[in-house]
């Protein structure tokens, strides 16, 4: 009676499912589950629409069962792949993707997810291999040429990258994606301006792209565009204080907020907005106080704000607390041969003093 119940639930849990209807699937899946828990099909395809809902601890031990029970097919040991990928679970991922393609060689693109997963675990060397394999099963394929030219660029071969990336283009030139990563590369070789119009050109394709923002936010300041580089940073904020958007470098937003307000604080400084900046610095250092690049942007204004003021005093003490004092010995603790003299005198040289911020910080 067991096994007729189940039946019907499974054929009710796989209509839903193909209908889109995933809540009403799960809920028979389950019940199936209940009444025959080692149901083969069962337990595959309700792993398989846990996947799909990004439920991906309840996958992963689904697919799992499924490969127990028998089911060994290149698919499913990819599908496991994912769902262990999207639970953190990076190596398990590496094994089950590998395990995938010893399966069916053919499978282009369980290469590329293999390779995504190898280059975030710093196995490089075969990152490449699983990429270049990908492209000889599939040579037109945008993926492969784009996470080739991310491996060679994580590799530190910036010319490959380029061109990799200029073949990418040739197959999807409006993805996002690639205009970021081709600027992220410019950038690294000092091609500054073209740099930067692969930023723009990335934002105006998915004006949520965090990392996209940011970047282009910091090439505008390094190429004395500063008036643009607040108002990018601005918008960055705008997007992090809302819960918008999503960095694709898996960086902790949190941080990607404190780095925008670093920078914002930069172009400000250059823009002569002293008071802004102070303001802006004074926010971010309540939440991250610990930050070596808001200090130092907070060293920098604070003389031109407020000459001879504790809180530049304070500000000296916090930096110190940070970054210790490393390699400097103090002249009070080495043995002197000669007598040393009564008072020591100091000369500061300078050509910048005067009204020069040099001074300033003297």
């Amino acid at each position: 009676m067991a096994r007729a119940v189940s039946a019907s639930q499974l054929e009710m849990a796989l209509r839903h499912h193909e209908r889109g209807e995933f809540e009403h699937a799960e809920r028979f899946y389950a019940q199936a589950l209940v009444s025959e828990p080692d149901n083969v099909q069962a337990m595959h395809s309700a792993g398989v629409l846990a996947l799909q809902a990004a439920r991906y601890e309840l996958a992963g031990k689904r697919l799992q069962r499924a490969i127990e029970l028998g089911v060994n097919l290149a698919g499913t040991h990819y599908m496991l792949g994912r769902a262990q990928k999207g639970a953190g679970k990076l190596d398990d991922a590496i094994a089950s993707y590998q395990q995938a393609v010893a399966l069916d060689p053919s499978l282009a693109d369980v290469y590329i997810s293999l390779a995504i997963a190898l280059r975030q675990r710093s196995r490089l060397d075969e990152a490449e291999q699983a990429c270049r394999r990908s492209l000889t099963l599939k040579p037109d394929s945008f993926e492969a040429r784009l996470n080739l030219g991310n491996v060679l660029q994580a590799q530190s071969k910036l010319d490959a990258a380029l061109l990799e990336y200029e073949q990418a283009e040739r197959l999807r030139p409006d993805a996002d994606e690639l205009h970021y990563n081709f600027g992220k590369v410019l950038r690294a070789l000092k091609r500054n301006e073209e740099a930067a119009e692969r930023f723009q050109r990335a934002v105006l394709q998915n004006d949520k792209h965090l990392d996209a923002y940011y970047n282009l936010g910091n090439t505008l300041n390094d190429i004395k565009h500063h008036v643009e580089a607040v108002d990018c940073y601005q918008f960055l904020l705008n997007l992090l204080d809302n819960g918008v958007g999503r960095s694709t470098e898996a960086t902790p937003r949190e941080d990607l907020l404190r780095d925008a307000k670093a920078g914002m604080a930069a172009a400000l400084i250059w823009c002569y907005r002293y008071e802004e900046a102070l303001q802006l610095l004074r926010e971010a250092l309540q939440r991250s106080p610990e930050s070596v690049p808001l200090l130092e942007h907070l060293l920098v204004v604070l003389p031109y704000r407020f000459m001879r003021n504790k809180e530049v005093q304070q500000a000296y003490e916090q930096y110190q607390k940070v970054i210790p004092l490393r390699g400097i010995t103090s002249l009070l603790s080495r043995n002197c041969r000669a007598q040393p003299p009564a008072k020591l005198r100091i000369a500061y040289l300078s050509g910048d003093f005067r009204d020069h911020s040099v001074a300033f910080f003297l």
